[in-house]
């Protein structure tokens, strides 16, 4: 799509129209590099998976006590989180291997684990 622009020259003082692109044109990708673009995402999905921080090393890292910023920088970022009465449980991973954390102002008070 373009748009047609007019506006009168200061240095001749004549009419110039110009045509300026609305929407400026993506440039084409050959299917070759679509393809190759795909295997490096499907890659980098696949190794984030196997690096989970979800594992038994980690989770004998946790102690009572620990600050919440402290277990993220185990863990990471928790998939879910939820409060209740002032107790913040928070949990990471899925439903066959995760670790559950609960805390009380921010400090770590329980910890569980599932398939691990």
């Amino acid at each position: 799509m373009v748009r047609t622009a007019s506006w009168t020259s200061r240095r001749r003082g004549k009419r110039v129209t110009s045509e300026i692109p609305l929407i400026p044109e993506e440039p084409k990708v050959s299917s070759a590099k679509r393809k190759i673009s795909y295997v490096i995402l499907a890659l980098f999905l696949i190794s984030a998976v196997g690096c989970s921080r979800v594992s038994k090393e980690n989770y004998d890292k946790l102690k009572v006590g620990m600050a919440y910023e402290e277990i993220v920088h185990i863990l990471g970022s928790p998939n879910t989180c939820s409060e209740t009465l002032g107790t913040k449980s928070c949990v990471w991973g899925d439903e066959k291997r995760q670790i559950k954390v609960s805390f009380i102002a921010s400090k770590a008070i329980a910890f569980s684990n599932k398939g691990l």
